[in-house]
């Protein structure tokens, strides 16, 4: 898909959209007993992790409620990872041409249908347009400043990106808990995924005894280059770690299309016997790998999240990013910035916002943080 088209088309339709939605729209009372609800969170496997304590409140305060997600397919493993808890997995294709038909299906198919929608996309309006097609009993959904997203919700929670973002995705299940008169929910607490063993998992299982394990995802997103260490960077930080530390070995967790960079780091390490080569593997099995991890060392990317969510040790690299919203959400955690320049990153603005590409922590540091990791988590 287009991103930066489909971002124009989202600003100068989806507003006028929205707008009209509205002189159809009058405030509704949330339902006390709804049962079916529908939550809709298109972008990112790490935002359902996020989202993970918001499913298990949801489903204990209405265990007899059928919950819902609808997101794009690409997510549909993660989302059947949480299968204790969402019942039903609707996916979108990632295409422009296809997207729409397959939204107005959606909406026509379930139209009145849901007690509840909540719309979990901060930023962007058309998830915002798909919960109004759908007519639903009740609509709750995120906001942000200048979205105009409140228009047509039947009650708005504004994200200010003051404290993490699982706080702020729970501050939804605390509402929605308050009103059916349910009590208040318990602190928010990531959700340990289903993980998948398989032959080759337990192939690569057989690599740790002896051995201290730690996981290293260098990767990310392919249009979000600038969250990334510095792959010559990261080579240098392992060589140092491997050097430093001679009962480590470490695991390279990936997708295919992040193999160039694993590659690249992969063949400036000579060590070769303490190199494990776990990429391509599905989200199942990646889950059950970095599970064994002693250590995770990872950018601001979704598997950094998925380990903390398994209570593995996180050495967080953080370029741009602002750690206390999008950093692993867990206690036992590392994070590693350039401390001179404060980080500039909001999904408020645009990429490379001020941000240069050298202000990054030195392979050093980093070797030397990742070694201390290990040592605090024994």
């Amino acid at each position: 898909m287009n991103l930066p088209l489909m971002r124009r088309i989202d600003r100068m339709v989806g507003l006028g959209i929205l707008r009209a939605l509205t002189l159809f729209h009058r405030k509704a009372e949330q339902p006390r007993h709804p049962r079916r609800i529908l939550i809709i969170k298109l972008f990112g496997f790490g935002n359902f992790i996020f989202l993970s304590p918001v499913y298990k409140a949801l489903k204990r305060a209405f265990p007899d409620a059928t919950l819902e997600t609808l997101t794009f397919a690409p997510n549909r493993d993660i989302c059947l990872m949480y299968a204790d808890y969402i019942d039903r997995v609707h996916t979108l294709d990632f295409s422009l041409t296809r997207m729409g038909f397959q939204i107005l299906g959606f909406a026509a198919r379930h139209r009145g249908e849901f007690d509840i929608v909540i719309d979990c996309e901060q930023f962007v309006r058309l998830s915002a347009l798909i919960a109004r097609l759908c007519v639903p009993k009740y609509l709750v959904g995120m906001v942000t400043r200048n979205s105009h997203k409140d228009h047509g919700l039947d009650r708005a929670i504004y994200y200010a990106e003051t404290r993490h973002v699982v706080e702020e995705f729970y501050e939804i299940a605390e509402d929605i808990l308050g009103k059916a008169g349910v009590g208040p929910a318990e602190p928010p607490v990531l959700v340990s995924p289903r993980a998948s063993e398989t032959e080759r998992t337990m192939a690569l299982e057989r690599e740790i005894p002896g051995w201290i394990p730690v996981g290293v995802c260098p990767g990310g997103r392919a249009d979000d280059q600038e969250r990334r260490y510095p792959k010559e960077r990261f080579a240098k930080a392992l060589e140092l770690l491997l050097r430093d530390c001679s009962r480590i070995k470490v695991f390279f967790v990936g997708a295919e299309a992040e193999r160039p960079d694993i590659d690249y780091i992969m063949q400036r390490l000579a060590d070769t016997d303490r190199i494990v080569d776990a990429t391509g593997l599905s989200l199942p099995e990646s889950a059950r790998i970095i599970s064994s991890m002693r250590v995770f060392v990872s950018n601001d990317t979704g598997p950094i999240h998925l380990a903390a969510s398994l209570g593995v040790h996180c050495v967080g690299l953080y370029g741009p990013s602002k750690e206390w919203i999008y950093g692993p959400y867990t206690s036992a955690r590392t994070i590693l910035r350039d401390d001179i320049h404060t980080p500039v990153r909001s999904n408020h603005n645009e990429k490379m916002a001020g941000w240069h590409g050298t202000w990054w922590p030195a392979p050093e540091r980093v070797a030397s943080a990742i070694g201390q990791a290990v040592t605090d988590s024994a």
